[in-house]
């Protein structure tokens, strides 16, 4: 049984929504809390287990919403992913943050819930982008732990 299958099977009754499991209303059980970079009563924001390049960043609504539209408070939302751009940006001495929202009928066919990337890019030396290698999980741990600090 897969990770996705397995976590469904599993969940409480309200943390299914009618398009199955979601993760990210699971957070506690399904997110490493070493990885963990942001906690607050509306938002969390931690490394990306599929991530882009290292230092990648998720920025998730608590509240089950398919399209950040249906936040009650989208500017702070977005402050916050800002917050969090610096920081990864300072950390991972990136010269380009690339944030990506998630939302609508694209989340339909993986996690039905809304969500933020942020994927911090280096310049090589010649003159293109490209993302980092992925890291261990201890290496993941400290950069989180870095972020963490940083937001403080």
């Amino acid at each position: 049984m897969t990770f996705w299958a397995e976590a469904t099977y599993w969940a409480k009754p309200s943390l299914r929504s009618s398009m199955g499991y979601c993760i990210f209303c699971d957070y506690e059980n399904a997110i490493r809390k070493e990885h963990m970079v942001y906690e607050d009563a509306d938002s969390i924001a931690f490394l990306s287990k599929k991530a882009l390049a290292n230092g990648h960043v998720l920025v998730v609504p608590k509240r089950h919403v398919e399209s950040i539209t249906e936040l009650y408070d989208i500017k702070a939302f977005l402050l916050l992913i800002e917050r969090i751009a610096d920081a990864v940006s300072h950390i991972m001495d990136a010269n380009v943050i690339n944030i990506q929202i998630t939302h609508g009928e694209v989340i339909k066919k993986s996690q039905p819930h809304s969500y933020v990337h942020i994927i911090p890019v280096h310049q090589r030396e010649l003159g293109y982008f490209e993302a980092m290698p992925n890291l261990a999980i201890e290496e993941m741990d400290t950069i989180a732990e870095k972020i963490r600090k940083e937001l403080v």
